[in-house]
């Protein structure tokens, strides 16, 4: 039990490092995190819920409307890190 409490707190430290250096960088108009950020994000669903996904910025360069994408699934994903209502 407090392995897995230890691991649930690196993650959630770990999300909000992220979240402070997204919001931060976006202040100063540098977007280049956004990528490794839907890269993270793949990857981070791969784990969880076993969707292999492939990111739409690497076949089109700044896919507009969805960026992450499994055919066989039907699935798109959006990564923002934008809360405006139309993000």
């Amino acid at each position: 039990m407090l392995q897995r409490q230890e691991i649930i707190q690196q993650f959630l430290w770990g999300i909000s490092i992220l979240d402070s250096y997204i919001s931060f960088n976006s202040s100063l108009n540098y977007h280049d995190i956004n990528i490794l950020s839907e890269n993270f994000m793949r990857d981070l669903l791969k784990i969880l819920y076993d969707f292999t996904l492939i990111n739409a910025n690497s076949e089109h360069r700044n896919m507009y409307g969805y960026d992450l994408y499994n055919v066989e699934k039907k699935l798109i994903i959006q990564v923002s890190s934008s809360a405006k209502p139309e993000k």
